[in-house]
C-alpha cells in the first residue's frame, strides 16, 4: 500500500523523538548506577599502595630447608650478617617493575652448626617459584630459605561462581603459610574450601575501605570468612607470622587457619594477632564485595552478631593461569 504524503516526515519525526526519550533515560540510569559500577569494577590505586605497604618490611625464612637451583650469587663468595639481610639481597634484585633476576635465596646462620658455610648467602632463580627445587629439609639441614615473588608471580586464585579472586601471596611475610599453599596446589583439588560468612561494609566504610567518621565497626563488620581446610587429614596449625594492621584487600588466617578472611575494610581496630599470607588484587574486590551483598542469616558466636550466606560459596582452588581465570569468570 502506498504512503500518504508526508508520512515519511512523520516517521522520522517519531524516530528522532524515540531516541531523544532512549538517549535521556540511559543517561540517568548510568548517572544513579555509576558508583556502583566504578565500585565494582576495580578498587583505587590507594588501595593497592596500602596494600604494597603491608609488606614492605618482611623479610622472612624457613628454617631447616634448602632450597636448590640456578646460583645468581654464591654464597660462598656472598656473605651476611643475618636471614634478613640475604633476603633483602634477593628482593633488591627483584623489583615490582623490573626482571627478576632472584626469587629464592638460602642462609646458613647456626654458629655452631654452620662451620665454614656461617654466614653465606646464597641467591637463586628458581624455574617455577611456586614449585620450587628443594634439596632437603628436616631438623638436620642447617640452612634457612625463602622466597621472592615479583611482579605478577605466585598468585593463587581462588575461584568461584560469582567469579575468581586472584590472592598475591606473600612469602617474604608469611612463608610458613606460602609452603602450606606450595603443597596444596600439587594436589589440584580444595574439596572442603568454601566462603560461609559474609559481612559487607555497610555505611561504616567507604569503597577504599576507610572508616567513616564516628561510624560503629560493626555489625556489618567488613569481611568474608571462609576455610581452606583440604578435608584430606588433620590440619596442622600455622604458627603466627607477620601480623600487620589490617587493609582493606588483605588475606589471612583466623588463628593459625584453616579458616581464614578476606578484608573489605581498614580495620585497625582489630589486635595485631592475624597472620596476612596474602592480598586480593585490587581488580577482583569487584567478585569479592557482590560475594558479601548474598543473602545471608543472622547468627551469634560468643555473644557476637554476625552473618552467615545462605549457601556457603565453594571455592576451586588453582595457580594463576589466564586461561582459568577466563573460564571462571564464564561460568
Amino acid at each position: 500500500m502506498r504512503k500518504k504524503h508526508g508520512d515519511s516526515d512523520l516517521v522520522c519525526r517519531q524516530w528522532i523523538l524515540f531516541w531523544s526519550v532512549m538517549s535521556s533515560t540511559c543517561l540517568g540510569v548510568y548517572v544513579l548506577l555509576s558508583p556502583v559500577l566504578r565500585e565494582n569494577r576495580t578498587d583505587s590505586p590507594q588501595s593497592e599502595l596500602k596494600l604494597n605497604r603491608a609488606g614492605a618490611d618482611c623479610c622472612r625464612g624457613i628454617d631447616h630447608l634448602e632450597y636448590w637451583g640456578h646460583a645468581v650469587k654464591w654464597g660462598s663468595e656472598h656473605k651476611t650478617n643475618s636471614s634478613q639481610e640475604c633476603c633483602a639481597a634477593c628482593k633488591a634484585m627483584c623489583p615490582e617493575d623490573g626482571i627478576c633476576k632472584c626469587n629464592s635465596w638460602v642462609y646458613c646462620g647456626d654458629k655452631v652448626k654452620c662451620g665454614e658455610n656461617l654466614g653465606q648467602c646464597w641467591l637463586k632463580k628458581q624455574e617455577d617459584p611456586l614449585n620450587p627445587d628443594v634439596q632437603e629439609s628436616g631438623e638436620h639441614v642447617t640452612w634457612t630459605s625463602g622466597l621472592v615473588f615479583g611482579r605478577d608471580v605466585g598468585i593463587l586464585v581462588l575461584m568461584t561462581e560469582h567469579g575468581s579472586i586472584r590472592v598475591k601471596l606473600m612469602p617474604d611475610c608469611a612463608p610458613l603459610s606460602v609452603h602450606y599453599f606450595v603443597e596444596v596446589l600439587k594436589l589440584r583439588h580444595c574439596a572442603g574450601c568454601q566462603i560461609y560468612r559474609a559481612e559487607p561494609r555497610g555505611s561504616f566504610w567507604d569503597q577504599d575501605g576507610q572508616h567513616m567518621d564516628k561510624a560503629s565497626t560493626g555489625p556489618p563488620y567488613g569481611l568474608l570468612q571462609g576455610t581452606l581446610d583440604l578435608q584430606a587429614g588433620p590440619f596442622k596449625v600455622i604458627p603466627a607470622e607477620s601480623c600487620p594492621v589490617v587493609v582493606r584487600g588483605l588475606v589471612g588466617w583466623v588463628g593459625g587457619g584453616p579458616d581464614f578472611f578476606i578484608s573489605l575494610a581498614d580495620h585497625p581496630e582489630w589486635p595485631a594477632k592475624h597472620t596476612v599470607f596474602g592480598y586480593v588484587l585490587p581488580e577482583d574486590m569487584g567478585v569479592v564485595e557482590a560475594i558479601s551483598a548474598l543473602p545471608t542469616t543472622q547468627s551469634e558466636w560468643s555473644g557476637v552478631k554476625i552473618s552467615l550466606l545462605e549457601t556457603p560459596v565453594s571455592i576451586n582452588m588453582s595457580r594463576h593461569d589466564n586461561q582459568v581465570v577466563k573460564k571462571s569468570r564464564q561460568s
